[in-house]
């Protein structure tokens, strides 16, 4: 959204609505407006209270239909900006007052998931999963998942070391820290670097010294994981070689 749309917006709330609390409400009637009715309608039916955060807004602006959250609505009314992250600085997200709103970055985005996922330098997935996530001038660098917090703390650490002090760039990071934290090897299919992919296909593939190497695909479980047998013995007479 263009910084000239804003000031369109900011014009229009100033002169068909009022705030008050929170609230950003109707002064006068016309084009889809009520006197008195507060703006914003839930995304979807049923949707929670403590979801007031994500109340839609429609506004007919200039000829344009905009769609656009409360929360930044009620921001632009009092500082003519939009910003893209909003953080509420209590942490309740129904709390929709100014003095409740803060731009930030996406990094501290107020998102309750993504608070729990930059706590500590790592998160816990659906799947049971320890992910370490390194995070740099707003870029989020996905570092490995673990079986532990403990090694995906360990992880992260390192990582956080190799960036901060060692001054090492974020493409090569995650390399390394493969290489000092390798992570576990996952296969549903039942063989060990063997994953099962669409229309009964199962893939090759492992890491070594932070390397991913695929092998290729294959009709059966059976045959992908003598392929991985192979690979991962060419790959160790191959080292011994050069040693």
């Amino acid at each position: 959204m263009t910084q000239e749309e804003v000031d369109l917006i900011y014009d229009y709330l100033h002169e068909n609505y009022r705030y008050e609390d929170g609230e950003l409400i109707a002064k006068s009637r016309g084009q889809g407006r009520v006197e008195g009715r507060i703006l914003g309608c839930f995304a979807r039916p049923g949707q929670k209270k403590d979801e007031r955060a994500q109340l839609r807004c429609s506004l007919l602006v200039n000829g344009q239909l905009l769609t656009i959250r409360l929360s930044h609505l009620i921001y632009i009314y009092h500082h003519k900006l939009k910003p893209k992250y909003i953080e509420f600085i209590d942490k309740n997200n129904t709390n929709t007052r100014i003095e409740n709103l803060k731009q930030c970055s996406r990094s501290r985005f107020s998102s309750p998931s993504l608070r729990l996922k930059t706590k500590n330098g790592f998160y816990k997935t659906i799947e049971g999963k320890y992910c370490a996530r390194l995070e740099y001038e707003y870029q989020k660098v996905f570092v490995s998942s673990y079986d532990s917090p403990e090694i995906a703390k360990n992880a992260y650490d390192y990582a956080n070391t190799l960036l901060h002090e060692d001054k090492i760039q974020i493409k090569d990071i995650q390399q390394m820290v493969f290489a000092k934290f390798p992570p576990p090897v996952r296969s549903k299919s039942g063989f060990k670097g063997v994953y099962k992919m669409s229309k009964n296909r199962f893939k090759c593939e492992f890491v070594s010294n932070g390397i991913k190497i695929i092998v290729g695909n294959f009709n059966t479980p059976e045959e992908a994981h003598a392929a991985y047998i192979k690979a991962k013995a060419e790959l160790v007479l191959n080292e011994t070689r050069r040693k």
